[in-house]
This record gives C-alpha cells, sequence and structure tokens, in this order.
C-alpha cells in the first residue's frame, strides 16, 4: 500500500510540475497588451487558467496526503512550493502584461505622490501615507524604472510575502508537526481578490499582518533582543502604512486578553506562549494618534465612520435590484462573486468551530490558546463586517472579513484533522478526505476566477494604458482651463494628479459631477448640444473603457445603460460636437451649446 501511495503521489507531483511549465510557457510567449482590455483572462487560453488551478490543488493534496500518512516522505514541501509558485505567477500577470499600474483611481493619485518624492526629495505636507509611496520611490531611485511602472510589482511582492509569512506564523503558533502542516492549505489561498494586487496602502498594511504578528509573539521570549527589534519596526512600519490596520492589531489582542479573562474552565492553554497586549497596543496607539491626527483629511474620514457618506452596500445592492430587476441567476451570481468566498469559508469555519467545541465538551480537553485566539478573530471581525454591509460606513465589508477568513482558515484545518483522527474506519477518513478535497478545489477555482476584475463578477479592468495616459496629457496640455470638461471611462482628477507629480489640488477641481448625461442628451434632443448640460462649450472626454463596458458586462441589460454604442457613433456626425483628438483608445470632443 505504501509503495502504491508512494507512486500516486509522485505521479501527481509530476502532473503538476508539468502543467505549472506549461502554464510558465504560456505566459512567456504571450505578448504584452497593446491597449486596454476588459479582463485580462481573455489573453490566455483556458488550458491555461486550468493548469493554474489544477496545479494548486495538485499542490494541496500533495501536503495533505503527505502529512495525514503514518510516515510523511517530504512530498509536503514540493507540494507547498507548487502552491507559493503556481499562486506567484498568477501575481505576477498583471506585471509582465501591462505596461502601468492597475488602478485608476487612488492608484494614479498615489503615483503623483511618488513622483513629488523623486522630483523634490521630500513628502507631499498632506502625505499621510508615506510608507508605500517611500518603498516606491526607493526602489524607483535604485532600479531607474518610472515609479508608475514599478507600482506594479510590489503588491505580488507583499502577497508572496503574505505567503510566507502566515507560512512561517502557523508553524509558530501549532508546535505538533502535522497539525501547522494540515493548517497550510486552508491559509494559503488568494482570497481576498484584486486586494492582493490592488496598490494601495489598506492592501499592503494587511499583506504585512503575519509577519507583523510572528514577531509581535516571537518578540514576548527571553532573549529575543533581534525579535524585539524587528517587531518594533515592522509594527512602526504597518501604522504608517495604514491607521485602520494598526487599530485592527489592537484588537486582535485585545480580543486575546477577553478571552484569557474568561472562566478557568475555557482559559487558553497554560503551556502555550502568551499572546502580548499591552505593549504593542500602546506603541500602535502612541505612534497612530502622534502621526494621524496632524492631518484635518483622516479626521474627517474618521467622522464619516459615524456620520456615513452614502447609501450601505445593503442598500445600495437592494436600490439596483429594484431598478434593474435583473434575473434570479444574475442575482446570485453577483451575491455569490461578490461574497461567495466569504460565505464559503465562514460556513466551513462555523461547522469547525461546533465540531471542536463538541470535542471540548465531550472530552474536557483544554482550549488551544490560538485556536480560540483564531475563533475571537473570526467571531468579532464577520460582526464588523456584516455591520458594514448593513450599515452606512466609510470601510467596504471586507476590509474586517479578510482576516476572519485567515483566522477561519486555521480553525478548518484544525478541525480537520481532529475529524480525520478521530474516524476509526478506513471508509469514513477516505470520504472525510475526498469532501475537504472538493472543498479546496471549488474555494481555489473561485480564488483565481475572481483574482482579476472581470464581467464574470460586473467589473471591468483596472488597466491604464499607454493612450490614456497619453490622451489625459494632452488635454491638460492644451486645453482652455475656463472650459468646464466632462468625463465618461476616465477620472481626470486622478491623472492631474499623477501628471502634475502630485503638485495640483485637485481635490475640488473637476472631482464631482464631471460625468455627462445619459444618452449624451439623445433620448431627448437630436443633438447633444441642445441638453441643459450643455449651456456652454464643454469637454467630453471618452475612453475605449466607457464604449465597451455596458455591452461587455451588462449584455442582458441593455435598456439601463446609460450611454448605448450607436450613441457613441452618433457624436461623429452631430453638428454641435467637434472631434478634437483622438489615438484609437482615447477621444476628445467639444460639445458646443445650441437649441432646437
Amino acid at each position: 500500500m505504501s509503495v502504491h501511495r508512494n507512486l500516486s503521489l509522485k505521479l501527481l507531483l509530476a502532473v503538476a510540475i508539468g502543467l505549472l511549465s506549461y502554464a510558465s510557457v504560456v505566459v512567456a510567449i504571450t505578448p504584452p497588451a497593446s491597449g486596454y482590455e476588459i479582463s485580462i483572462y481573455t489573453a490566455y487560453p483556458v488550458a491555461f487558467w486550468v493548469s493554474i488551478i489544477v496545479t494548486i490543488v495538485a499542490g494541496q493534496l500533495l501536503v495533505l496526503e503527505d502529512v495525514l500518512r503514518s510516515e510523511p516522505a517530504g512530498y509536503w514541501k514540493r507540494g507547498y512550493a507548487l502552491i507559493v509558485a503556481a499562486s506567484g505567477l498568477l501575481l505576477f500577470l498583471p506585471t509582465m502584461r501591462y505596461q502601468y499600474v492597475m488602478g485608476r483611481a487612488d492608484t494614479l493619485t498615489f503615483a503623483g505622490s511618488i513622483d513629488y518624492i523623486t522630483v523634490n526629495h521630500a513628502l507631499q505636507p498632506d502625505n499621510y501615507y508615506p510608507m508605500l509611496h517611500l518603498l516606491a520611490a526607493t526602489l524607483s531611485f535604485l532600479t531607474g524604472i518610472e515609479p508608475i511602472k514599478i507600482m506594479q510589482t510590489i503588491p505580488p511582492l507583499f502577497s508572496l510575502a503574505f505567503l510566507l509569512g502566515t507560512y512561517c506564523l502557523i508553524r509558530y503558533l501549532f508546535p505538533a508537526r502535522r497539525e501547522w502542516i494540515v493548517i497550510l492549505p486552508f491559509v494559503s489561498l488568494l482570497f481576498v481578490g484584486f486586494e492582493h494586487l490592488h496598490f494601495t496602502p489598506y492592501n499592503m498594511s494587511f499583506l504585512l499582518v503575519p509577519i507583523v504578528l510572528l514577531y509581535c509573539l516571537k518578540a514576548q521570549e527571553r532573549a529575543a533582543v533581534w525579535s524585539k527589534v524587528v517587531m518594533v519596526v515592522l509594527v512602526a512600519a504597518l501604522v504608517f502604512y495604514h491607521p485602520l490596520t494598526g487599530l485592527l492589531i489592537v484588537a486582535l489582542f485585545a480580543i486575546a486578553q477577553v478571552l484569557s479573562g474568561l472562566p478557568r474552565s475555557l482559559r487558553f492553554v497554560s503551556e502555550r506562549k502568551a499572546v502580548p497586549s499591552v505593549t504593542v497596543s500602546l506603541l500602535v496607539l502612541v505612534l497612530l494618534f502622534a502621526w494621524y491626527s496632524r492631518f484635518e483629511t483622516i479626521v474627517l474620514s474618521a467622522s464619516s465612520i459615524v456620520l456615513g457618506r452614502g447609501p450601505s452596500q445593503f442598500e445600495h445592492a437592494t436600490d439596483v435590484a429594484d431598478r434593474v430587476s435583473p434575473t434570479v441567476v444574475d442575482l446570485l451570481r453577483a451575491g455569490f462573486t461578490t461574497y461567495g468566498m466569504e460565505a464559503l469559508i465562514g460556513a466551513a469555519t462555523v461547522a469547525f468551530l461546533g465540531i471542536l467545541g463538541y470535542s471540548h465538551y465531550r472530552r474536557r480537553a483544554p482550549i488551544d490558546t490560538y485556536v480560540a485566539w483564531f475563533a475571537g478573530i473570526f467571531t468579532v471581525t464577520f460582526a464588523l463586517g456584516a455591520v458594514a454591509f448593513l450599515i452606512d460606513v466609510i470601510f467596504d465589508p471586507l476590509r474586517f472579513t479578510r482576516y476572519g477568513m485567515l483566522a477561519g482558515g486555521a480553525i478548518i484545518g484544525v478541525g480537520f484533522l481532529l475529524l480525520y483522527q478521530s474516524r476509526a474506519s478506513t471508509r469514513s477518513r477516505q470520504a472525510l478526505r475526498l469532501s475537504m478535497y472538493t472543498f479546496l478545489l471549488v474555494l481555489v477555482s473561485i480564488s483565481v476566477i475572481l483574482l482579476f476584475p472581470s464581467p464574470v463578477a460586473d467589473t471591468a479592468n483596472l488597466q491604464v494604458t499607454e493612450r490614456e495616459v497619453e490622451g489625459m496629457d494632452w488635454i491638460v496640455t492644451n486645453e482652455n482651463d475656463t472650459m468646464p470638461t466632462q468625463d465618461h471611462g476616465v477620472l481626470q482628477h486622478r491623472h492631474i494628479d499623477y501628471l502634475s507629480d502630485g503638485t495640483a489640488s485637485t481635490w475640488g477641481l473637476r472631482e464631482r459631477d464631471t460625468a455627462p448625461p445619459d444618452h449624451f442628451g439623445y433620448d431627448e434632443h437630436t443633438r447633444a448640444g441642445s441638453h441643459h448640460a450643455y449651456d456652454e462649450d464643454t469637454y467630453l472626454l471618452v475612453t475605449e473603457l466607457a464604449r465597451v463596458e455596458n455591452p461587455t458586462l451588462y449584455p442582458n441589460y441593455p435598456d439601463h445603460w446609460r450611454h448605448t454604442p450607436a450613441e457613441f457613433q452618433r457624436l461623429e456626425s452631430d453638428p454641435t460636437v467637434d472631434h478634437v483628438y483622438t489615438n484609437g483608445e482615447f477621444d476628445t470632443y467639444i460639445v458646443r451649446p445650441t437649441t432646437e
């Protein structure tokens, strides 16, 4: 049996290596994007994506099949290497395919802030997220690569650091070899989608959390001088990346303190390492308030947590459903692509928490220190996510639930091992393994399919193209700045942030109410210039994204498109519209008022 099993693992390893090699060749021979594409998934064949999914799942099977046997043969190491390698190939796809960073909003403003540093050798006075900007500026200085291009390389590096940091954290928390190895496949998923690749301070700070937690724990050990130094450096850096991440670190340790104060029968296992709280929390809070209280914008953002800044996600979703009346299939698909990963991991975590709780009740076994901690993290962060979904607050639910999904993955791994070891018959063990492998296949497939924006998730690619940058450069250089400017498919004030090296004040400049009227007014008038939105000569900026977004993302709802392909074409023959610039992806028009 052992010889047969070894042969199966060797065959599985060979197949996975072959598939990963094929995927690598596909990436190598596929040329970079020549223009805007609505989805990166169309750039590579279906076989490529299937190969990546199968490689990651094969790596997970190698880890679990090896560690669940009585005498592990080291295949788990090769399996984990496959997981990281295939994930890394996915993460670097935008870097290899696109010229500029993927990000059409804050990311372009950050690019201007980074350029400001490289030009002036100083931070902008209002730059309250300095760490990510300083990192990109430093790498740009050392490599000679333009900041907006090198920015695309940073997120995948942070995501790989997240995977490896999670590996080190789990190995540190769970000394039993079989336990931490079984957990690995469940915490090594790219479970937060495009947030793994979006160049924003909060996302990058989250990806550092496993490493920060690791050194916060290690710093509690005696003679851990270097760990204490690294802990201080990492905690300080984390606070300067984003204040919310710092506050959540304080919350995570506060959860541990609350749990440690429960009745004796529910306390942490006494022989396990303590979870730090006071020292780290004080360091975070002192740094946070000393730095961020200096910035008025941060204070206003903090107040909007209480006061709100618009409809909640629940209100927005119900409003869209009322207006559009989507089919049940589309409604379920939208819900699953948005919250499917949270739903699956959340449901599995609750189930295994029930199993672990029942085992504790039946056997009177002590509660593992870090399983209890992870259970607390899961419960609190998912509760915060639910509040953020239902109530008008500034934060997206995923900002909280991502911590719960990481903690939930560890709980699922621990619960699976406990359940597996409690099964006496070979048949029941095989059935349990098959069900968990199927569960992992589903999770991996979802994580790969939803890693990048695409029509599947009703989201357009955030790719910024060279022609879009050229088009905005032309309009900024040649425009009459006394004329209003409308935009469709481009956020002009973000490009101004970037093109001005972060020196132009654009908070109130062409940021609000810059969208053209629905249907350019053709639903009410024969000419665009007759619409009341054009009571003076007005620039109209149109990108390739604007032209393809509705037909590609919402093909079944043409009655709800704000602009149709025919209306874009109508601009070319409208006597009140002058076509003053085009480069194939970026068009500039001047709409002149007229009366009918």
